[in-house]
């Protein structure tokens, strides 16, 4: 399964909201599969974002920049957390080479920052 490396950070706070149901929908579908299948990271659609109201024939069209903003960040990950583009890896060792990057200080200009950082203050508290 193709996942992009900055999903590896939403997948860990991925609660149901999205940009439309068919998306959401198809998120918990990839995240069920993820501990049973081989990852193999890319910066490029993926499985989640195949069912994206923005992906237009395999780019983002969110906005006009919205393509390179996504791979400078997806690039940006693999960097910092020593993830090989095009190499499969467990899911369980993907999320062991991310456990200590922090949305916080990493999406910093992601649309959905401020909702993954009070999720995971949440979360802390409970």
């Amino acid at each position: 399964m193709n996942i992009r490396a900055h999903h590896l950070l939403c997948i860990r706070n991925f609660k149901g909201k999205g940009y439309n149901k068919e998306f959401i929908h198809n998120f918990y579908f990839v995240l069920k599969k993820l501990p049973r299948e081989k990852i193999k990271i890319v910066n490029s659609v993926d499985a989640i974002c195949e069912k994206c109201p923005h992906n237009d024939d395999g780019v983002c069209k969110k906005r006009n920049d919205s393509e390179r903003k996504t791979r400078r960040m997806d690039n940006r990950l693999i960097k910092i957390a020593k993830i090989s583009l095009e190499k499969e890896y467990l899911y369980s060792k993907l999320k062991d080479l991310v456990k200590n990057i922090k949305a916080k200080d990493f999406c910093k200009d992601c649309e959905w920052k401020d909702f993954c950082e009070n999720f995971t203050t949440k979360k802390r508290l409970k």
